[in-house]
C-alpha cells in the first residue's frame, strides 16, 4: 500500500509468489514492473483471460565456456598491457544481462587440498587473501567482494557427487591471489558470486581430470568455469 494514501486510493499490489528479488544491475527496466491492463489477483480486480492463462517460460541459460588464462604478476592491477586490456575487454563481452553467469566456478592453483578431498569453498562472505609478498602497498588494500551463497557451494558438491569425487566443505577458505587478481579486471563489480574450489595434493591428472568434467557439467547451468 502507497504510504499516505487510503486503501480505496491505492489498491495492494501482490508480487506473485515464488519471485525474489535479486541484486543485479537495473537495465533501464523496473524489476517490479508489470504488464500495461492487469491487476493483481489478490487485490480484488478483475484479471483478463489473456494475461491469466498465459504461462511464461523461462529463457534457457545460455552455455558458459571453461576458461583456462595465466593469473601473471599482481601488478597487472596497475600496469597496462596487452593482457591487462585483454581480461577488460572480455569482462565487457558480458556486459550484457543475458550473458552474465549465474556463478563463476574458479580453480586456482594457489589452492591445492593437503588430502584425498577436493575443498568447496563454503564461506558466504570470503576474504581477500594477499598471498604475495614484496609489492606496491596499494596491492594490499585491494579488497573483491564478492560472496558465495550456500545454494551454489551445494551445486558445486551435487555434481562432484555425481562423478565420484571426495570433497568437503571449507568455511574458512578466502579469494587466493589466483582468484581475484584475473576477476578483478574481468567483473570489477564482484557482483557475480564466485565459489573457489581446490585441487588435491595426492591426486594425480586422470582424478583432475574427472574433476573437470564434473564441474562442466554445471555450464550449461549458467556456471562459468575459470582455471587459473
Amino acid at each position: 500500500m502507497a504510504r499516505g494514501k487510503s486503501p480505496a486510493q491505492s489498491p495492494k499490489k501482490a508480487q506473485s509468489p515464488g519471485v525474489q528479488k535479486k541484486k543485479a544491475v537495473n537495465f533501464g527496466k523496473s524489476p517490479n514492473a508489470q504488464s500495461p491492463g492487469a491487476a493483481s489477483p489478490s487485490g480484488g480486480a478483475l484479471v483478463s483471460p489473456l494475461i491469466k492463462n498465459v504461462e511464461v517460460e523461462e529463457e534457457p541459460l545460455p552455455e558458459q565456456p571453461a576458461l583456462f588464462i595465466p593469473t601473471a604478476s599482481p601488478t597487472l592491477l596497475i600496469e597496462q598491457s596487452p593482457y591487462h586490456e585483454f581480461l577488460r575487454d572480455f569482462g565487457m563481452s558480458y556486459n550484457f544481462p543475458e550473458r552474465l553467469p549465474k556463478c563463476i566456478i574458479c580453480v586456482s592453483a594457489r589452492w591445492v587440498s593437503d588430502t584425498d578431498q577436493v575443498k568447496v569453498m563454503s564461506n558466504p562472505y570470503p576474504q581477500t587473501v594477499h598471498d604475495f609478498f614484496g609489492f606496491a602497498d596499494c596491492l594490499y588494500a585491494v579488497e573483491y567482494a564478492a560472496q558465495c551463497p550456500s545454494e551454489h557451494s551445494a551445486k558445486v558438491a551435487e555434481s562432484l557427487e555425481a562423478f565420484a569425487i571426495p570433497w568437503e566443505f571449507d568455511g574458512v577458505r578466502g579469494y587466493d591471489f589466483g582468484c581475484w587478481s584475473p576477476l578483478a579486471l574481468i567483473f570489477p563489480g564482484a557482483e557475480i558470486p564466485v565459489v573457489q574450489v581446490s585441487l588435491a595434493k595426492s591426486k594425480d591428472s586422470i582424478f583432475h581430470s574427472r574433476l573437470g568434467r564434473a564441474l562442466g557439467e554445471l555450464r550449461d547451468e549458467g556456471y562459468l568455469l575459470l582455471c587459473t
